[in-house]
């Protein structure tokens, strides 16, 4: 078995594995996992950063992170203005289209902390439905999930929260 160490996490390169990222290859932009970042977020423990609040600062590491991240490719981050959660701040948001959508909170803009939120991000790109086992969530990243909300418009007529019994 090969061994892999992603932003701190060591992962174990199996059969299982390698198929998911194997199948991250394959995805087209109809799959790509949006990481929605809320750019207003002020965040009661950063005071920010030369005059740059730490949303703002969370989005500019969060794109320079991706750029060398394997999963780069099916990873889109944007700015938003506000995702009014701002006793949460600051705030992310993952989703795909047709998948359960992931609120995260309490962020700040570590490097240890924006590479997990990447790897989670790969992790949800690899779930058909988008729901993750949170006994498989990066552990820097797990006590940072506000709430999930359901797609608006499931791929599949049959979707179902496969995520029901965690």
């Amino acid at each position: 078995m090969n061994r892999a160490r992603v932003s701190g996490i060591n992962l174990t390169m199996d059969t299982h594995n390698q198929d998911i990222f194997d199948g991250l290859a394959a995805m087209d932009d109809a799959d790509t996992v949006r990481i929605s970042v809320c750019g207003t977020c002020i965040d009661c423990s950063n005071a920010g950063e030369a005059g740059i609040g730490a949303g703002a600062r969370l989005f500019e590491k969060m794109t320079e992170a991706r750029d060398g991240h394997p999963c780069r490719d099916v990873l889109q981050i944007e700015k938003i203005r506000c995702l009014m959660a701002c006793t949460e701040g600051c705030t992310l948001t993952i989703g795909a289209r047709g998948k359960m959508k992931y609120l995260l909170g309490r962020l700040e803009p570590s490097d240890d902390l924006v590479e997990q939120v990447l790897d989670f991000a790969a992790m949800y790109a690899a779930s058909p439905s988008g729901v993750t086992p949170n006994h498989e969530w990066p552990p820097l990243l797990a006590p940072h999930f506000i709430g999930r909300v359901p797609p608006c418009e499931p791929n599949d007529p049959g979707w179902e929260d496969d995520g029901a019994d965690l």
